[in-house]
Formats: C-alpha cells, sequence, structure tokens
C-alpha cells in the first residue's frame, strides 16, 4: 500500500510534557513531507497548535477540535467546521459552572474562561472572560480540566443529549478532562472530510495517537498507529506500537512506514 498522508496527534504523540517538539521528529517530518502529506490531528482548536505547525512547516490541511474543525495553514481559513447548537452551548456551561468546575470554551479565535486560569501551559491562545463571549452560535467545543468525579458522571451521562458529543479521559497529559462538542464531531469524521478535501482514500491514511480519542481516527485509517503511552484499547487495534513521545516514536513511524528504512 503506498500512503499519502500521514496524520499524527499531538499531545503524547508528537510533544510530550515539555510541549517542545525534539529536533529528531523535526528533521524525520521535514523528510516525510517529501514522500506525503504531513498534518495534524489535535483535540485543541487550531489556533492552539498553529505554532507547531509553522515549527514544522507544514502546508496540508490541519485537523483541530477533535475532528470538528479543518484548517488551510496557508490561509489561516477554516475549510470545513461543525459548531455546536447554541442553546446546548450555553446550557452545558451553565450546568458545569455550577459545579464548580474549570470550564473552557473554544471559539476560531479565543479560549473563554471564568478567570480561574491565567493562561494554559502550552497552549498560546488568548484567554477571555466568559462573560466578554458574544456568539454562542461559534462555539467549537467546551472542555473540563482536571474533572471531579461528580462532573465526570454528569458528563457522560450527556452523550445522549441531543446535538452533544462527549469525549472523557483520565488517560494523558491532564488530570481527567472533558471535552465536548457537536454530534457527528470526531476524529474519524475528521480525517473523512480530510480525504475528501484531499481528494485520498482513508485506507491511504496512516495514523498515530496516543489516547481514547484517538480510536476513531485509527479506525478510520489504513495504517493504525499507537504509542507505547496509550491504553490497552487502542494497542488492541492498533497494527503497531511505536516507542513512546520520550523516544521520539514518531520517529520511528516515519522511518518505519514512510521512508522505507
Amino acid at each position: 500500500m503506498k500512503y499519502r498522508a500521514l496524520l499524527l496527534d499531538i499531545d503524547g504523540t508528537v510533544v510530550g510534557k515539555d510541549y517542545m517538539i525534539s529536533s529528531r521528529v523535526k528533521e524525520a517530518v521535514k523528510k516525510a513531507k517529501k514522500k506525503l502529506l504531513v498534518s495534524l490531528c489535535s483535540q485543541r482548536q487550531y489556533l492552539g497548535f498553529e505554532h507547531y505547525v509553522r515549527e514544522l512547516k507544514l502546508t496540508a490541511t490541519q485537523i483541530a477540535c477533535g475532528g470538528g474543525q479543518l484548517v488551510d495553514p496557508r490561509t489561516g481559513k477554516d475549510v470545513w467546521v461543525k459548531y455546536m447548537e447554541e442553546a446546548v452551548a450555553r446550557e452545558l456551561y451553565q450546568g458545569l459552572a455550577e459545579r464548580g468546575e474549570v470550564v473552557f470554551i473554544n471559539d476560531d479565535r479565543f479560549v473563554y474562561q471564568d478567570g480561574r486560569v491565567a493562561e494554559y501551559e502550552g497552549y498560546p491562545v488568548p484567554i477571555r472572560a466568559v462573560n466578554e463571549l458574544k456568539n454562542w452560535s461559534k462555539i467549537l467545543q467546551i472542555g473540563i480540566d482536571g474533572i471531579s468525579e461528580e462532573s465526570w458522571r454528569w458528563v457522560e451521562g450527556l452523550s445522549g443529549v441531543q446535538g452533544v458529543r462527549v469525549f472523557t479521559s483520565k488517560h494523558g497529559l491532564n488530570n481527567g478532562y472533558a471535552s465536548i462538542a457537536a454530534r457527528g464531531v470526531s476524529k474519524q469524521r475528521g480525517i473523512i472530510e480530510y480525504c475528501r478535501i484531499n481528494k485520498i482514500k482513508p485506507e491511504e491514511v496512516i495514523a498515530v495517537g496516543d489516547d481514547l480519542n484517538d480510536y476513531p481516527m485509527l479506525m478510520a485509517a489504513g495504517l493504525k498507529i499507537a504509542m507505547a503511552s496509550a491504553p490497552e484499547e487502542l494497542k488492541a487495534i492498533a497494527d503497531f506500537v511505536a516507542p513512546s513521545v520520550d523516544e521520539d516514536g514518531v520517529v520511528v513511524v516515519i522511518e518505519k512506514f514512510v521512508l522505507g528504512g
């Protein structure tokens, strides 16, 4: 199989706890770009990882917000996007805020937060107060960092609410987190739209991830790769398990499956 695209999760795959891309990964990605499309596929909004796109000099379509936002990095414009329903977004924020959670709301420009967090390490997006949010019809996702057990159960129960997709995880870099977006949004949907835009087939895609929100992405891809730190559920569907991010596992993936080394 000749692969035509390489999709890389960011946190726990391309960057570790220091939020830095190693020189070895940069060099490997540089070589990979000569062979196929290279894109990042993240739960972050695009502005939250645009600096990595610039650092790696990527020009292919990028997948953000867990598949809810696809961006052309050459123009910075969305090429496909799915927003949450306004009434649902408002209700969810209110319910989480009442439970005392640290809630952040993403649109395509800012992170809106209630003031308890001045900035997010490794996430260079301007933070605004929630009362400055004027257009609730342009919400990409609502997230909760360090979520409590009580709110965890409440959020997971929302998966049956019309117009909502919920992803929760206790795995990875955060102390438990949840992401809520419009129904139908997933990294699998992101790959489908990515392939449509780039006129390629999902089976021509290599996907690399380390967390359960990467499960749909791997299921959609032709070659499924899990990082060594991934949960067992992800490793179970993987065609290959790469070394951890601390061991530059992405370099191994590129050398083995892209460069043929």
